[in-house]
C-alpha cells in the first residue's frame, strides 16, 4: 500500500479511536514522515496529530471517514504522491462537512517527506454517511483470477504476491508485515484488518518494477491485453473499496 493511503488509513482510525476512548494517544511518524501538518478551513495551523484530533473534538466532530475517488482516478497514477484523488471527510453539528486534502513534499536535505492536510468546506454536500459495504467474494474472485493471468504472462513474482493476498483475505495465512508498517496498523476488527491487510499485499500499482510496467508488455505479446487491463482496474477497484470498508464501517 502507498504511504499515502495508508496515512490517510491510520488517521481515521486513530482520531474515530481517540474521541471513542476519551483518551488522545500518541500518534508515530514513520521512518519516511518529517512533521504533519493540519490547516484547518479556518485560518488555524496544528501540527501534530495529537493536537488535530483534539481540535476536532472541541469542534464537537460527529463523523469521521476516508474517501476514495476510485471512478475517477487513473490507476496508472496509483503509488505515485498526490496523484490519487483521496480526502478524510469531516462531520459537525449543522450539517457542516469538510475534507481534508493531503499534500506530500519531499525536503532532499531530510531525505524525508512533509505532509499537509488542508480543510476545505464542501458545499452542497450529500447528507448523512455513506454505507460501505463488505465486497470481500469479489475481492477473492479478482485475485485468484489475476494470479492465474499473472501465471500465464510469466510474472510468477506478482502470481505470488496475488495468491498471498488472497490468502490472508481467506484468514488461512497470517500476514508478513512491511516494517514501515508494523508499529502502525490501525485499530480494526480481525476480518477488516484481513481485508486492509491483504489490501496492502496487492497494491502493486506504481512505477519502476510495479505491476504497471513490463507486465502490460507481457500480456501484450502474448494477446492478453484486454483481460491485463480489465482484471487490473477490477483490482484497483477492490483494493480501495476494502480498504474504506475496513476503516470506515
Amino acid at each position: 500500500m502507498n504511504g499515502t493511503l495508508f496515512q490517510l488509513a491510520r488517521l481515521v482510525s486513530y482520531v474515530r479511536t481517540s474521541l471513542n476512548s476519551g483518551s488522545v494517544a500518541h500518534f508515530p511518524l514513520s521512518n519516511a514522515e518529517d512533521s504533519i501538518i493540519y490547516k484547518s478551513a479556518y485560518g488555524d495551523t496544528i501540527s501534530s496529530a495529537e493536537e488535530w484530533a483534539k481540535a476536532l473534538g472541541e469542534r464537537k466532530l460527529k463523523h469521521i471517514f476516508l474517501l476514495i475517488d476510485v471512478a475517477g482516478n487513473n490507476r496508472e497514477h496509483a503509488g505515485f504522491a498526490n496523484a490519487e484523488r483521496q480526502s478524510i471527510i469531516t462531520i459537525f453539528p449543522d450539517n457542516l462537512v469538510t475534507y481534508w486534502t493531503p499534500l506530500w513534499e519531499f525536503d532532499k536535505p531530510k531525505g524525508k517527506w512533509t505532509i499537509t492536510y488542508t480543510e476545505q468546506i464542501w458545499e452542497n454536500a450529500p447528507r448523512g454517511v455513506p454505507t460501505f459495504k463488505s465486497r470481500i467474494e469479489e475481492f477473492k474472485k479478482v485475485l485468484k483470477d489475476i494470479a492465474e493471468l499473472a501465471g500465464k504472462i510469466k510474472c510468477e513474482g506478482f502470481k505470488n504476491t496475488f495468491l498471498e493476498a488472497y490468502n490472508i483475505l481467506a484468514g488461512s495465512d497470517e500476514p508478513s508485515l512491511p516494517e514501515w508498517m508494523s508499529d502502525t496498523i490501525p485499530a480494526l476488527e480481525p476480518e477488516k484488518l484481513r481485508m486492509f491487510l491483504a489490501s496492502s499485499k496487492a497494491d502493486v500499482f506504481g512505477g519502476m518494477g510495479s505491476w504497471n510496467d513490463s507486465p502490460p508488455y507481457m500480456a501484450h505479446k502474448k494477446g492478453l491485453s484486454r483481460e491485463y487491463d480489465t482484471l487490473s482496474q477490477e483490482l484497483y477497484v477492490q483494493t480501495r473499496e476494502a480498504v474504506m470498508f475496513a476503516v470506515n464501517s
